[in-house]
């Protein structure tokens, strides 16, 4: 997959212990992202495409799902 442009950008809210100003520099995005997709069988037997996030350690998945009719 390759996605050619980015259609938004997003960022978090700072921990309360977190040093941080209006004026910290920020590192800019990457220029690539490299995703892994993988696919699972649900309960119900059906294929579901999801990915990893987060920690490494104690990895998140996000399943992502067609919009229904």
């Amino acid at each position: 997959m390759a996605l050619t442009s980015r259609t938004a950008s997003a960022t978090r809210a700072p921990d309360p212990a977190e040093p941080f100003g209006e004026s910290a520099e920020r590192d800019p995005a990457p220029e690539f992202y490299t995703w892994t997709f993988e696919l699972r069988r649900d309960n119900r037997e059906e294929l579901e495409l999801y990915f990893f996030f987060g920690d490494p350690d104690s990895r998140s998945t996000y399943v992502l799902t067609r919009k229904q009719p």
